[in-house]
C-alpha cells in the first residue's frame, strides 16, 4: 500500500508540473483540473464546488469513488491525457 501511495504521489506531482507548463491561453479544463487537485494522492478535491466536479466528471476527466463512507474524486486516464497534452 505504501508503494502505491508513493507512486500516486509521483503521478500527482507530474500533473502539477504538466499544468504549470500548460500554455496560458488553453486553460478551460486544465485550469479547472489544476484548481481541484487536492493534497491527497487519491482524491482530487476538498474545496471545489459540486458544479465544477460534475462538469469535469461529465467530460470524463474525474470520477467519483466511495472509500469507507467518504466520497472522493480521482483523475481519470482521460484527465491524465489532457494534462499530458499541455
Amino acid at each position: 500500500m505504501a508503494r502505491f501511495l508513493s507512486d500516486m504521489s509521483v503521478i500527482q506531482q507530474a500533473f502539477l508540473e504538466a499544468l504549470a507548463a500548460a500554455p496560458k491561453e488553453s486553460l478551460s479544463e486544465r485550469q479547472l483540473l489544476r484548481e481541484v487537485i487536492g493534497p491527497s494522492p487519491t482524491d482530487v478535491v476538498r474545496h471545489s464546488s459540486m458544479d465544477e466536479l460534475n462538469l469535469l466528471a461529465s467530460e470524463g476527466f474525474v470520477k467519483r469513488i466511495r472509500l469507507t463512507r467518504e466520497t472522493q474524486w480521482q483523475i481519470t486516464n482521460k484527465g491524465l491525457s489532457e494534462l499530458a497534452s499541455a
